[in-house]
Protein backbone atom coordinates (compact mmCIF):
# COMPACT_ATOMS: atom_id res chain seq x y z
CA UNK A 1 0.00 0.00 0.00
CA UNK A 2 1.11 3.54 -0.71
CA UNK A 3 -0.10 6.33 1.56
CA UNK A 4 0.11 9.98 0.53
CA UNK A 5 0.76 12.68 3.12
CA UNK A 6 0.44 16.47 3.24
CA UNK A 7 1.99 18.16 6.27
CA UNK A 8 2.03 21.83 7.21
CA UNK A 9 4.46 22.75 9.99
CA UNK A 10 4.74 26.00 11.90
CA UNK A 11 7.48 26.79 14.38
CA UNK A 12 7.30 28.65 17.64
CA UNK A 13 10.95 29.64 17.86
CA UNK A 14 10.84 31.28 21.29
CA UNK A 15 9.17 28.24 22.79
CA UNK A 16 11.26 25.80 20.81
CA UNK A 17 8.30 23.81 19.51
CA UNK A 18 6.94 22.84 16.12
CA UNK A 19 3.32 21.96 15.42
CA UNK A 20 1.73 20.65 12.30
CA UNK A 21 -1.41 19.61 10.48
CA UNK A 22 -1.37 16.18 8.87
CA UNK A 23 -3.66 15.02 6.08
CA UNK A 24 -3.22 11.53 4.63
CA UNK A 25 -4.94 9.30 2.11
CA UNK A 26 -4.35 5.81 0.78
CA UNK A 27 -5.74 6.85 -2.61
CA UNK A 28 -4.62 10.37 -3.51
CA UNK A 29 -4.46 13.77 -1.87
CA UNK A 30 -7.60 15.77 -2.58
CA UNK A 31 -6.51 19.13 -4.00
CA UNK A 32 -9.69 20.81 -2.71
CA UNK A 33 -8.94 19.79 0.89
CA UNK A 34 -5.42 21.19 0.58
CA UNK A 35 -6.63 24.40 -1.10
CA UNK A 36 -9.26 24.91 1.60
CA UNK A 37 -6.63 24.39 4.30
CA UNK A 38 -4.24 26.88 2.68
CA UNK A 39 -7.01 29.47 2.31
CA UNK A 40 -8.12 29.02 5.91
CA UNK A 41 -4.55 29.16 7.20
CA UNK A 42 -4.01 32.51 5.46
CA UNK A 43 -7.19 33.83 7.07
CA UNK A 44 -6.47 32.55 10.60
CA UNK A 45 -2.68 32.73 10.72
CA UNK A 46 -1.91 35.58 8.34
CA UNK A 47 1.56 35.55 6.89
CA UNK A 48 2.98 33.16 9.47
CA UNK A 49 5.84 31.18 8.07
CA UNK A 50 5.20 27.50 7.69
CA UNK A 51 6.74 24.60 5.86
CA UNK A 52 4.76 22.37 3.54
CA UNK A 53 5.76 18.76 3.01
CA UNK A 54 4.36 16.04 0.77
CA UNK A 55 5.61 12.50 0.93
CA UNK A 56 4.62 8.86 0.67
CA UNK A 57 4.90 6.00 3.14
CA UNK A 58 3.39 2.55 3.55
CA UNK A 59 0.70 3.73 6.00
CA UNK A 60 -1.56 6.73 6.65
CA UNK A 61 -0.44 6.68 10.27
CA UNK A 62 1.73 9.56 11.52
CA UNK A 63 4.23 7.07 12.96
CA UNK A 64 5.10 5.95 9.42
CA UNK A 65 6.30 9.49 8.66
CA UNK A 66 8.49 9.66 11.75
CA UNK A 67 9.87 6.23 10.89
CA UNK A 68 10.73 7.41 7.36
CA UNK A 69 12.26 10.76 8.36
CA UNK A 70 13.42 11.76 11.85
CA UNK A 71 12.96 15.44 10.89
CA UNK A 72 9.33 15.03 12.00
CA UNK A 73 10.07 13.39 15.38
CA UNK A 74 9.38 16.40 17.62
CA UNK A 75 6.45 17.85 15.67
CA UNK A 76 3.26 18.11 17.71
CA UNK A 77 0.83 16.89 15.10
CA UNK A 78 -2.86 17.74 14.70
CA UNK A 79 -5.21 15.72 12.53
CA UNK A 80 -7.89 18.38 13.04
CA UNK A 81 -7.06 21.52 11.04
CA UNK A 82 -9.16 23.75 13.31
CA UNK A 83 -7.01 22.78 16.29
CA UNK A 84 -3.87 23.59 14.29
CA UNK A 85 -5.32 26.89 13.08
CA UNK A 86 -6.49 27.86 16.57
CA UNK A 87 -10.17 28.08 15.60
Amino acid sequence: MIAYHFIAISSYYEGGTRSGWHYASDNHLDKEIIKQFLDESKFHLGQMESGIHRLTTDSCDWKSIVKKDSFFTDVIIHEDKNTFLGC
